[in-house]
């Protein structure tokens, strides 16, 4: 992977996501979430230098032609381009409460999760008609995170289903994992190579209360495999970090 003409220099650009459908001639409009940010947080004028990426991989250097509403800029060279490669991890995260929700979503981003798919279990709290309110919170968030952290791809947030649902959506030849707590007898170091060799990941965690022992039996019947994490009662969201991060080291990704 190369870097940016920013790393290059050993400065930090700010960067900016454009939807490609809002380019013509060269020049690019800014959403109004991303002009406020750039014009009124940043506070960033005509002439100044920035990047710019797509959410596919590709980033670009860029020119401010105007700070308003509707901010414009010159779009220039491909900087940086990263090809979607390798084994997909996917995460079905149970809705958590507001703060701990945000935070899963923020660290998968992070952490290089490809797709989230919020499910709804019964220990969930609220309804899932509210959960389904809150996507566009969580994108949000997600795209901020890409930003922070540099990564060129956006992590794809689903809509929310129920459990059983999503549990049903994964391919036959993925690797899935299902954290429970009640697991007493399977550890995960008894799938390391399996997960190291498929084409996919999945991963699928509780909410605060946990998964009850009927969701569990509905997973494996699906396919899924319950794996026990150890002895520690990890909150929910430390539960994200820590296995997306097992995943990722397992498929070769870090370190």
């Amino acid at each position: 992977m190369g870097g940016t003409l920013a790393a290059k220099r050993g400065e930090m650009m700010r960067r900016f996501f454009f939807d490609p459908a809002e380019e013509k001639d060269g020049v690019v409009r800014l959403g109004a979430e991303e002009s406020h940010h750039l014009a009124k947080v940043l506070r960033l004028q005509a002439g100044d230098e920035v990047e710019l990426f797509d959410g596919a991989g590709r980033v670009y250097t860029a020119t401010i032609l105007s700070a308003n509403r509707q901010a414009e800029l010159a779009l220039g060279e491909v900087c940086l381009e990263e090809k979607a490669g390798g084994a997909e991890l996917v995460l079905l995260q149970s809705v958590l409460k507001t703060e701990r929700m945000d935070l899963a979503i923020q660290k998968a981003t992070e952490l290089g999760v490809t797709r989230l798919l919020p499910i709804h279990t019964s220990r969930c709290q609220g309804k899932l008609s509210a959960a389904v309110k809150r996507v566009a919170r969580w994108r949000r968030i997600s795209l901020a995170a890409c930003k922070q952290c540099m990564r060129p791809h956006i992590m794809e947030i689903m809509e929310p289903v129920a459990m059983k649902e999503a549990l049903a959506t994964l391919p036959p030849d993925f690797a899935k994992i299902l954290f429970w707590e009640e697991e007493e007898q399977c550890g995960l170091q008894k799938f390391t190579e399996k997960i190291a060799a498929a084409p996919g990941v999945a991963i699928c965690l509780g909410p605060e209360g946990g998964i009850t022992v009927e969701e569990a039996e509905c997973a494996k019947q699906l396919g899924w495999q319950s794996v026990s994490l150890g002895r520690r009662v990890l909150r929910a969201e430390t539960a994200t970090i820590t296995t997306v991060s097992l995943m990722q080291f397992f498929m070769g990704n870090l370190g």
